[in-house]
């Protein structure tokens, strides 16, 4: 299976930091961005490949390269790296763009899942036992997509994307209504929300009508195919119990976490909206 890493963005927030460094290999605790997804994904015996997906003509492209080339010497599992390119059109679009182009080459196996995830994200997430949900999902519930999800208080919620839906089993959700970055006054008043964790599997049959699920325009996935899945009532979300979950998108961000990673602590959620 392959895992489709979302770095197509210009990273905007982290600059001037990203004017000279590109943002996957930014550092948090002196290892870069892309190698803790890395590391995490080689943990999963089902993962084979991990695409990085950068906007075409990134001026960051060679360093990318140079690091992808040279991390065997330092790292050990058998992770095969490879970048591919989009446009920048948002996470839905950018996805779209980097599959057709995988099947243009003729690297693109459409009867196969593929895992999602964000180039801006470090976390603990099980990625095995996010793929068995998936499969799970797949025959009780007909789903065509299981996105990770973990809890936060309600005050935090504005800053995630938020599901809702019915627990199948202690783990598994039908998911009802996906929103992503709702206002307030959307949210329950008091408790916690289910929030997507950046970790997500595709199921192959999304190829049957690829137009349809991921158009190849400027589009988000969140607010698109999520938000249609879940009104069809063919997404699953997977609840985790994740200790560790870090969105790097901004300067005081990458600061923060080097100082939770060293004091070995938790979550950093996303910027406060107005602050993006």
């Amino acid at each position: 299976m392959k895992a489709y890493i979302l770095a197509a963005g210009e990273a905007t927030r982290l600059r001037p930091l990203s004017y000279g460094t590109p943002k996957l290999l930014a550092q948090v605790g002196a290892r870069p961005i892309l190698e803790w997804i890395l590391d995490r994904l080689g943990k999963s015996k089902k993962i084979e490949e991990a695409v990085v997906i950068i906007k075409a003509g990134d001026v960051h492209e060679k360093a990318l390269e140079n690091y992808i080339s040279h991390r065997v010497e330092y790292f050990s599992n058998n992770l095969k790296v490879s970048i591919e390119h989009a446009l920048g059109w948002e996470t839905g679009g950018d996805l779209s763009l980097a599959l057709r182009n995988q099947e243009n080459k003729g690297l693109l196996n459409k009867n196969e899942d593929f895992l999602v995830v964000y180039g801006d994200i470090i976390s603990d997430v099980d990625i095995e036992r996010l793929l068995n949900v998936h499969e799970k999902a797949k025959k009780k519930l007909g789903s065509l997509c299981t996105i990770t999800l973990f809890e936060v208080p309600v005050e935090e919620a504005s800053r995630f994307g938020v599901a809702d839906g019915v627990k199948i089993e202690e783990d598994l959700y039908k998911i009802t209504k996906f929103v992503e970055k709702p206002a307030k006054e959307m949210l329950p008043s008091q408790g916690k929300v289910m929030v997507n964790a950046g970790y997500t599997v595709v199921s192959n049959e999304i190829f049957s009508n690829f137009d349809e699920f991921l158009p190849a325009r400027k589009v988000k996935l969140e607010s698109y195919l999520f938000s249609n899945l879940a009104a069809k009532e063919k997404l699953a979300g997977y609840l985790s119990e994740i200790k560790m979950w870090m969105d790097i998108g901004t300067i005081q961000a990458l600061e923060e976490a080097n100082r939770k990673i060293y004091r070995g602590e938790g979550v950093i959620p996303p910027p406060p909206i107005n602050k993006r």
